[in-house]
Order: C-alpha cells, then sequence, then structure tokens
C-alpha cells in the first residue's frame, strides 16, 4: 500500500521572484521545497498555478518546459503534471499524464531541457527498452520522481505484479531496487513506502520514508510483529538500511516518537549525508523536535526543542525537508518561543536567517514564510509573504547569518523580476543553483 503526502492540487499558492538565484558550484543536488507543520501558510491564492512546469539556470532566463494542453512526444496530449526534480546537469524530470485521442491516459516519466528547441524540449525519460518482464511500473498517479547525476532517475510507485516497488533508471537499465516485503540491513521488514517522500542524492542513494515490521521472536511459529516508521537509505547495490526507527534512542538520550519529516540527502566523499526532522520524548517532556544528520553511519542531532536561539528557545521544527549542502550546512523552518523563523546550523553554530517582521529591500515586512532551500555556495532561498500579501523569494547569504545569542539583522535580497505563479511546495533547485517549478502561465 502507499502513503500519499500530500496531494498538490490543495497546496497553497505563491507568485515566485526570479533573476539569478545562486551563483554556480561543480557540486548540486536537487532539494524539494514542502510547506509543512503545525502552522499553515496565509497565501493569498492565485489563479492557475498547476498548468505549467517552469525551469532556469542560476544566470539564465525563464523557460517553459511543458504546460497542460500541449503535444506530448509520441503523440497524444498534457492532461495533468507532476511534481518536478532537477538533476545536477540542470535536467528537469517530471512525470505526466498523457491522453490519447480515444480518451486513454498514462502516466509517464519525461526529462526537460532548459536548452533544446521548444519542439524538442522534452522527451521520454526512460527507455521503454529499459523495463524488463520482472520490473514493469503501474503508474497510475504522479510518481515524484527525483533525479541524480548521469541521468539517474528513482520513484516510488506499484509494480505490475501488485507490490509497490522503489524503481531505480541508470546506465539505460530500470530495476525494483526495494520491494515491500524486503529485509532491511538490520533484519527488519518492510512494510510500507511513503509516496513522495523519497530524495535522491547526486551519487545514487534515495532515502524515504517508510514503515517496517520488527518480529520479536522470530523462532516461534506465532511471532508477534510489531510495526515503526522510519527512514530508510538505499543505495545501489546495498542492502537498504535503517537510519531511524520511531521507539528507537536517538542522539540526545530520548526515544524516537516518529512523526519523521521528509529527508533531504546530498552526495559526500565518505557517503550520502541525510537529514530530518522527528518527534522525541526525553524524560519527563512529553514530546519535542529534533533536527537529525545522518553522516559516517552515525546519527547526530544539530537541533532540538528547548536549544537557545536568537529569538528564544526552539519550540517547534518543520516536518518538511530541511535544506543541506555538502559542506555541511543545514537550514530548517521552525519556531523559537512562539516565533517563527529560518535557522541554520553549521559545526554547532546556531543562527536565524529569516523571522517575521524582517525588513524588504521594496520596505514591506516579512509575515510568513516556507520551508528552505539551499545552493552550494551556501545562499539560502526561502518563499515569503510580505505585509502587502504579495508573494515573493527571498535570498540570505549564510555567512552573514546572526550567530547565537546575537541582535537579529537581517541581511536578505529579494530575487527582482516576477515570474508566474508558483505553486507552494512545489520548487527544487539544485545546488548549482538551476531551479525548476510547477505555476501558471
Amino acid at each position: 500500500m502507499i502513503s500519499v503526502i500530500c496531494s498538490r492540487r490543495y497546496l497553497y499558492a505563491v507568485v515566485l521572484a526570479v533573476a539569478i538565484l545562486c551563483s554556480r558550484s561543480p557540486a548540486a543536488h536537487a532539494i524539494s521545497l514542502t510547506l509543512a507543520g503545525p502552522d499553515p501558510q496565509s497565501v493569498a491564492t492565485a489563479a492557475d498555478v498547476t498548468s505549467t512546469i517552469w525551469a532556469g539556470a542560476s544566470d539564465g532566463p525563464l523557460v517553459e518546459i511543458v504546460t497542460i494542453g500541449a503535444e506530448a512526444p509520441g503523440g497524444g496530449t498534457f492532461t495533468d503534471i507532476g511534481v518536478p526534480s532537477i538533476s545536477p546537469d540542470n535536467g528537469v524530470i517530471f512525470g505526466a499524464e498523457v491522453t490519447d485521442p480515444d480518451g486513454v491516459a498514462r502516466w509517464q516519466i519525461y526529462r526537460g531541457s532548459l536548452t533544446a528547441p521548444a519542439d524538442r524540449r522534452v522527451v521520454p525519460a526512460i527507455d521503454s527498452r529499459a523495463v524488463s518482464r520482472g520490473c514493469v511500473p503501474n503508474i497510475k498517479l504522479d510518481p515524484y520522481p527525483v533525479a541524480g547525476s548521469n541521468g539517474a532517475i528513482a520513484f516510488i510507485a506499484p509494480e505490475a505484479a501488485g507490490s509497490d516497488v522503489l524503481f531505480r533508471y541508470s546506465d539505460g537499465e530500470l530495476t525494483c531496487a526495494v520491494r515491500i516485503g524486503d529485509r532491511t540491513a538490520e533484519g527488519h521488514v518492510l512494510k510500507l513506502m511513503h509516496f513522495g517522500s523519497a530524495t535522491m542524492a547526486p551519487s545514487g542513494e534515495v532515502a524515504f520514508n517508510a514503515r517496517i515490521d520488527e518480529i520479536e521472536s522470530s523462532r516461534s511459529p506465532g511471532a508477534h510483529r510489531s510495526s515503526h516508521l522510519a527512514i530508510i537509505l538505499a543505495a545501489p547495490h546495498e542492502p537498504i538500511r535503517e537510519i531511524a526507527v520511531e521507539g528507537s534512542r536517538e542522539p540526545g538520550g530520548g526515544r524516537y516518537l516518529g512523526g519523521f519529516g521528509l529527508p533531504a540527502a546530498v552526495s559526500t566523499t565518505h557517503g550520502a549525508m541525510v537529514a530530518f526532522t522527528a518527534m522525541n520524548t526525553r524524560g519527563l517532556r512529553a514530546r519535542g523536535y529534533g533536527l537529525y544528520l545522518f553522516r559516517g553511519g552515525k546519527i547526530v542531532e544539530m537541533l532540538a526543542s528547548g536549544d537557545r536561539t536568537a529569538v528564544g528557545l526552539v519550540s517547534f521544527l518543520s516536518n518538511g525537508r530541511p535544506a543541506i549542502s555538502a559542506s555541511g550546512l543545514v537550514a530548517v523552518r521552525g519556531a523559537s518561543a512562539g516565533r517563527r523563523a529560518i535557522l541554520t546550523i553549521r559545526n554547532g553554530h546556531r543562527a536565524v536567517v529569516v523571522a517575521p517582521g524582517h525588513a524588504t529591500e521594496i520596505g514591506s515586512r516579512i509575515v510568513s514564510f516556507g520551508d528552505p532551500v539551499i545552493c552550494d555556495s551556501g545562499r539560502i532561498l526561502v518563499d515569503i509573504i510580505d505585509d502587502h500579501d504579495r508573494n515573493l523569494l527571498d535570498a540570505v547569504d549564510s555567512g552573514n547569518a546572526v550567530r547565537l545569542a546575537m541582535p537579529v539583522v537581517h541581511s536578505s535580497k529579494l530575487i527582482g523580476g516576477f515570474a508566474p505563479p508558483v505553486l507552494a511546495g512545489r520548487l527544487a533547485v539544485n545546488e548549482g543553483g538551476a531551479f525548476t517549478f510547477i505555476g501558471g502561465k
């Protein structure tokens, strides 16, 4: 069974302002921004924000990749589009529904190019010859494909035989990398994969939200199974691995309560780093929040409820994807003493980079914002709503971030030049600064 995280038809709409997103860098990975948590944004609705996928390089113009109603390669018409991701080489990967002249609709995964002519801008991303008889995807909804290096793609969808599968496409071959019922390296059974939760590091590791069955006494015929939420890491040609499991000990000495947020992954010379948030419990405290980083085979706690920031003690962390760079900089949306903020953490140093009341370049004030994304340069991007109810994109240089316990001084820059309205929570950026989003015409 597939667990659906969210439907883009019920997300909020914002207007993205785009000119130059980030300076280029050799390393890149895609991060998907997700609005989530107990403090929903109050966003003005924009008309028609789900019709088109747009993309742009960090220093280039905005390009229309595909729009509903356009002719699909191979025939038929695009009648629905899914959430895009962007690869390190700026390829836009997305699922789309195509309806043929007889009214038969099918979902397929496509690749869009920023530089190809308009009539050749979109092509199928997966060679039909790559599908083998024993591994056939049965895609009926947006598969939320995510992109890695060298044309690699991963997505969670049903397989024709009925089981849910993490599919991996690499080197012209489509494989059923992970199936329901597979055992983890720790000996537990994979029971469920959460649809839309997958994230892929450029080097090919995929992290996703799941549920596992733990057999308490495998020798007994009537062995009792207990089920737990988990963050799973699937590396190519290796057993799947449990990063964090509901009920197990977390680095602060308490236990994970579940409530795992969406993971974010990035490649390093020592393997994939994965960042995620989770609810926890410690001692007499019934519930708290933690931001965790998996690296080098171990988990460290980056931030937790009660930690002090420049605007107060941490009281909430978003369950959307955190932002992470290969240098170890992590950014997350949270709240301190009831005041929302975007916080960065690097080497134990905590800083506030965005908070309500910060001024914009156009003289207005920030009211609310979504989860951050980050480029390799350390530049942090976050969609904001100002006190004139305008939806804008704010850019913050993490190098100018305010350190712990210092007065909050906001140093940011609005990205100039209004783009078409973007569906909130559906912006993807690679570390080189190229971006893509679902928006309007």
